[in-house]
């Protein structure tokens, strides 16, 4: 996939760049697979990214999500470079993708669905969950707190005791 950028001259300036990955490239023994791919994108902002299939769009999003290493090129969230990061250490940081299938704990409730996705920066140690240490329920407060607005930017705040198998498709592919 060969990136021209065309996500910088769509942004408005006036919001806070968030993202940038500039020259990305990856190939995989003589096949390049992602040339020179760059985005910007803005606060707020919702871009795609299309093309046809084998054009590099899996792999973009796997250097994006730090699955894979870019052989050149750098990746800067605010104004922190990420482009060495692990995986999980991009999740970390909130950037996370989905799939076509969508993935969720159908048996759980909605609420508990994103506070499953929190625990990835959980902050406590399972000696503390063990023995509910006060720094355990601050953690787990926090995280309830955080997911139920979560789930109130996302218009879900209503449907958080539902299970999530009984989300209508949409609203399923929202949660996840």
């Amino acid at each position: 996939m060969n990136g021209d950028g065309w996500g910088s001259e769509r942004r408005n300036p006036s919001l806070k760049q968030v993202f940038r990955a500039e020259k990305l490239s990856k190939s995989f023994g003589g096949l390049t697979a992602t040339l020179d791919f760059t985005l910007e994108m803005g606060e707020r902002a919702i871009q795609g990214i299309i093309g046809p299939n084998g054009a590099g769009k899996t792999t973009v999003f796997n250097l994006i999500t730090g699955v894979y290493k870019p052989d050149t090129g750098k990746m800067w969230l605010g104004e922190e470079e990420i482009t060495k990061f692990s995986s999980d250490e991009v999740a970390r940081t909130g950037i996370s993708r989905t799939f076509q299938n969508i993935r969720l704990f159908d048996q759980m409730s909605v609420l508990d669905n994103i506070k499953m996705a929190m625990h990835n920066r959980i902050g406590y140690h399972l000696w503390d969950a063990i023995f509910a240490s006060p720094h355990f329920r601050s953690r787990e407060q926090a995280i309830r707190q955080e997911s139920l607005e979560y789930l109130n930017r996302f218009g879900l705040l209503e449907r958080r005791n539902e299970l999530a198998k009984n989300l209508p498709y949409g609203e399923q592919r929202r949660l996840e």
